[in-house]
């Protein structure tokens, strides 16, 4: 052991977890989303019973190397194909999962100026495999040295893997910081040899906390979305605020909407869909990302506007020019409607037309005028309002200043008519004078970044096979926390609603004076201690118990003095 060894400092982490999270969460829900890649391997030979025998029989098999373990599964199961198949398909599906841990590798990037970076891990991966993607996201440098169970033969549980790591190295236990989010294997273990060992646990937050506890019968589907959500976040480096909201509550909506969508456009035999400028922008580039899925359904973004449709004589030209007149079923799409819109169209191209034209929205205006066009007249398909007869339901999707600020931001100006540039008619824009704005970022760089992690989202709910479940996704567990989240919110999710002024007030805010929030029960949980609001939430359960505590708080000094 030479004298540099000995005054040298050395940061060793753990890999799985702690540098690289799986988009699918728990090792068992990568089996899970192997399953689907054999099920449609095998077609209609594999049934959901075999699915569900290859994955307890993958996942109650031990080895020290994938080959060890298919070697032991082909005891149990029927393979598809040969064990160095599945061990590739294996590598395939990991490799597809894996994703990066954006405040680790913030870490490691900040400590490697002090001194030297060793990668460790107890695991069945292959070495080289484990390397290319600790490389791939910016972990693994020229220099760093990365050890494996695999490979060596020696495990951090019973801490004979640092200890041949002290033996390779050279390094004094006291010179050596180690970092992961086991607490037996990365802190105790470490700990009694002499090892500076510090936890990095990055744990589920309370809806994805929730989505786990869900009893699921065959595919794990909650589990694997609350992976997702996590993953997400943690390969983010938007605001954490943000990247909260976005990921348990906006993102798994509006993904779960579009598939939702598509699907029930495919059964419908819809071949066009119009996603309506400006609100359902961020809708569009989520369906664009499932288009290999659907290739028979064509995706446009159209750029107009209730005003520009009902005031300017050249919309019916202009949207004529955009296909409107195709003799092809079509479809448009919106956040939220009266029936004006969907009827205007219908009325200038109803004689062109075989079919009407459909339309998918999220929520829609109670204007008694359009009624009969909910009725049925132009097909109006109000998508999951009219599905779930919840009244709960149809409260929280009521919410209009939800999915219009919160869950279809945009910064695009708005279409106020058409014009003609040569011989193409093109849109006017006016000035972006909406009432609404961001305090501290700009609506561009918001929407930036919630384009980015919803594009993540998408990624990730396509290739772990999600979008076959969208439905039961949608009805058991989004609409669940959508609902639970305007019924009770939660002090970790508000911060980022915080930032929305509307009308020259906070969203969320104070209850009272000029920082006083437009949303009454977020700013109750905003302002006051989470302890107190959750205990607040259980008192408020009883309706009786409800109505008094009101009638003290509509009593208070400050209520009626307004202040």
């Amino acid at each position: 052991m030479d004298v540099d060894s000995k005054n040298r400092m050395v940061y060793s982490f753990d890999v799985f977890d702690t540098c690289l999270a799986r988009l699918c969460g728990e090792p068992r829900c990568l089996i899970e989303v192997l399953s689907l890649r054999i099920q449609a391997l095998l077609g209609d030979k594999c049934t959901e019973h075999l699915r569900q025998h290859f994955v307890a029989s993958r996942i109650n098999t031990n080895g020290h190397s994938l080959e060890e373990i298919y070697q032991q599964v082909t005891e149990r199961f029927a393979l598809p194909c040969s064990v160095e198949a599945m061990v590739q398909m294996e590598l395939d599906v990991e490799r597809e999962m894996l994703t990066p841990i954006v405040a680790t590798r913030h870490l490691i990037d900040k400590l490697r100026h002090n001194g030297d970076i060793i990668f460790i891990s107890d695991m069945y991966l292959p070495v080289d495999f484990i390397r290319e993607m600790l490389f791939r996201y910016g972990f693994f440098h020229e220099g760093d040295r990365l050890y494996v169970s695999d490979t060596v033969g020696a495990w951090k549980y019973d801490g004979t893997l640092f200890q041949l790591v002290h033996e390779k190295e050279g390094v004094p236990y006291r010179k050596w910081h180690h970092y992961g989010d086991n607490h037996h294997s990365d802190y105790k273990v470490p700990r009694r040899l002499g090892i500076h060992a510090h936890l990095l646990q990055y744990d589920y937050l309370y809806y994805e906390d929730q989505w786990m506890r869900q009893p699921v019968a065959g595919f794990q589907y909650a589990s694997i979305l609350a992976g997702i959500s996590r993953a997400v976040r943690l390969q983010s480096d938007a605001a954490e605020s943000q990247t909260r909201f976005v990921a348990d509550l906006s993102a798994p909506f509006m993904v779960a909407w579009v598939v939702g969508v598509l699907q029930d456009a495919r059964q419908r035999g819809i071949r066009r869909l119009y996603f309506l400028a400006r609100d359902v922008h961020s809708e569009y580039l989520i369906a664009k990302r499932f288009s290999a899925m659907f290739p028979e359904i064509e995706v446009r973004y159209l750029i107009t506007s209730s005003n520009a449709l009902y005031h300017d004589e050249l919309s019916a030209l202009y949207l004529r020019n955009e296909g409107f007149a195709d003799d092809v079923p079509l479809a448009v799409i919106d956040s939220n409607t009266s029936g004006r819109t969907l009827q205007t169209m219908n009325d200038m191209f109803g004689k062109d037309r075989k079919d009407a034209i459909y339309g998918y929205f999220i929520m829609k205006y109670d204007r008694s005028e359009y009624r009969h066009c909910l009725a049925g007249d132009y097909l109006l398909y109000a998508f999951y309002l009219d599905a779930i007869a919840s009244k709960r339901v149809r409260r929280t999707l009521g919410m209009r200043i939800f999915f219009e600020l919160l869950f279809s931001l945009n910064y695009h100006p708005t279409t106020i008519g058409y014009e003609y540039h040569g011989l193409k008619l093109r849109p006017v824009f006016g000035e972006n004078n909406d009432n609404w704005y961001f305090d501290d970022i700009n609506s561009r760089s918001a929407k930036r970044a919630n384009d980015k992690l919803l594009l993540a989202y998408a990624d990730a709910f396509r290739r772990t096979g999600l979008s076959l479940f969208s439905s039961v996704i949608m009805e058991r567990l989004v609409l669940s926390s959508m609902m639970d989240f305007v019924d009770r919110p939660r002090k970790e999710y508000l911060d980022y609603l915080h930032h929305f002024i509307w009308l020259g007030k906070p969203f969320v805010g104070k209850n009272h004076g000029s920082h006083k929030g437009v949303w009454k029960r977020g700013n109750r949980a905003f302002v006051l201690p989470s302890w107190v609001v959750n205990r607040y939430y259980s008192l408020a359960s009883n309706r009786k118990l409800s109505k008094t505590i009101n009638r003290i708080i509509s009593w208070m000094p400050f209520r009626k003095k307004g202040r």
